[in-house]
């Protein structure tokens, strides 16, 4: 059985990734390189069994197929296409934020 997918990330998640690390570089260079670097990398894990991810359950993302990542203290909110075997991911927003 293949768990692998593609992940499609937009450019207005990288646009979201930017000011992320923007707003974090103001305080600490250091820690904004490592906050985006993990948050790189926890986007490309979703390719191996995005289904581990709880269901995301906001007024905006309800339903069977969207989902969420946690990376503390961030959120990362995707969808999953089974058939196509392709996540396609949302948006990022800080956990603190008002839910969508």
């Amino acid at each position: 059985m293949n768990d692998h997918f593609r992940v499609m990330i937009p450019d207005s998640v990288f646009l979201e990734l930017d000011a992320i690390f923007g707003f974090v570089s103001n305080d600490s260079p250091q820690n904004a390189e490592s906050l985006l670097a993990r948050l790189i990398a926890d986007l490309h894990g979703l390719d191996f069994m995005p289904g581990r991810c709880p269901k995301a359950e906001t007024k905006r993302f309800r339903g069977r197929a969207y989902r969420k990542l946690v990376s503390r203290p961030y959120l990362i909110y995707f969808r999953i296409d089974d058939v196509a075997k392709v996540v396609h991911v949302l948006t990022i927003r800080h956990g603190a934020r008002k839910p969508l």
